[in-house]
């Protein structure tokens, strides 16, 4: 995001979310008056995920309120050390206070799967294209969806039908 463009959000706390690890030690130094930065480590940069350390990520998670841009992506290949990292992020996340915002491009299944064993406290699915049951599924485990203008409305319009009643 441009300077401009934060300007003409006249004030509005912005989320923004780093991609690897790298970034997010750099932003430990910024002072942002309307950004709030996440730490990441995102399944679609495949730097992000060769220098990813399990330690690093423990040691850097303290300064952040928000854990973005984590979770799998079908587009990227490495499926083996994207689920080993994002079920690492979990599981350093279970016990500490932060939003955790999770990708799951061509991976819904996958990543709802790896929610329902790990358990985070309140994770948003960010973007999320599942099946009506994989949200239904999302939902029994505690998540939550960040929905935008681009996404189709039908898919949680079906869910919500059904799990209203429940």
């Amino acid at each position: 995001m441009t300077r401009p463009q934060l300007t003409a959000l006249e004030g509005a706390q912005v989320f923004s979310v780093t991609r690897s690890l790298d970034e997010a030690q750099t932003t430990l130094r910024r002072r942002d008056q309307t950004l709030t930065w996440g730490l990441g480590v995102h399944p679609g940069v495949a730097a992000a995920r060769s220098s990813y350390s399990p330690d690093r990520f423990r040691e850097l998670l303290p300064h952040f309120a928000l854990v973005g841009e984590v979770g799998l992506d079908r587009r990227a290949g490495g499926r083996d050390g994207q689920g080993e990292i994002f079920s690492d992020v979990l599981t350093a996340c279970q016990d500490e206070p932060v939003l955790v915002s999770i990708h799951s491009a061509g991976r819904t299944d996958d990543v709802v799967r790896l929610i329902e064993k790990h358990r985070p406290r309140g994770p948003i699915l960010h973007w999320f294209l599942g099946t009506p049951e994989e949200v239904d599924r999302a939902v029994s485990a505690g998540a939550y969806f960040s929905v935008n203008t681009a996404m189709t409305p039908a898919v949680f319009e079906t869910t919500s039908d059904r799990t209203s009643a429940v």
